[in-house]
């Protein structure tokens, strides 16, 4: 068995947010050459991580390693297929930890058999539970079922995270990472509170004296 060394090499990141820019320390750290697509990465959060912006297509002809962190959406989806694929390295390694569905899996397949990705890491899925997959009897590809943060330190380091969130909503009125509201730190709370007051009982008298279901709400501020 003969392996790659990662040092020299050019790790392509696609999603640069914030488990990607974590990576990209890690890569420069292990003195990678760090190059990263996304459209929401300003200059100067590239410049302070030490990462290279890139277009899409460019990461796909440069990159040694693609590594994929971002959300699925319409955009996103599909993101590596044959077509992209094709603009790639011969012998590139792809890992896909973010999101089933982002990478077609018979173009992955194919590719792996014809020699042109060389090796591949996968923990998600484009149908998961993923109970069976050609991707799982290949030489050099490393399945996972969507482990995901699936540690001892990191199932303790949630557990405490959302106990520390409580604490601040409930004696600070910050919140954070709500999926129904956005997120108030400890000095905003206080200069926001009269206003979520004022909300809580407009919206509760408007209730009372509208007849019919409210479809609609708009807010204007100067």
């Amino acid at each position: 068995f003969m392996g790659t060394e990662i040092t020299g090499k050019t790790l392509g990141i696609i999603g640069c947010g914030n488990i990607g820019s974590i990576v990209a320390t890690r890569g420069v750290g292990l003195k990678m050459h760090v190059i990263a697509f996304d459209p929401f990465l300003s200059d100067s959060r590239a410049e302070e991580l030490g990462v290279e912006k890139v277009e899409l297509d460019e990461l796909f002809t440069r990159a040694d390693f693609i590594t994929l962190h971002t959300p699925l959406t319409d955009k996103t989806r599909n993101i590596i297929d044959a077509a992209a694929i094709a603009k790639m390295k011969t012998g590139v390694r792809i890992i896909n930890c973010a999101r089933g569905g982002l990478i077609v899996e018979a173009d992955l397949i194919a590719a792996l058999k014809s020699g042109k990705v060389a090796g591949a890491g996968i923990d998600v899925f484009e149908v998961e539970p993923a109970e069976k997959s050609e991707l799982f009897g290949m030489e050099h590809v490393v399945a996972t079922p969507h482990l995901g943060a699936s540690t001892m330190e990191a199932q303790e380091n949630v557990a405490l995270q959302v106990a520390e969130q409580m604490a601040d909503y409930l004696i600070k009125g910050a919140v954070s990472n709500a999926i129904n509201m956005p997120s108030i730190t400890a000095e905003e709370a206080p200069r926001l509170k009269p206003f979520v007051k004022l909300a809580e009982v407009l919206g509760a008298f408007v209730g009372q004296v509208t007849e019919d279901p409210i479809k609609e709400v708009e807010i204007l501020f100067d």
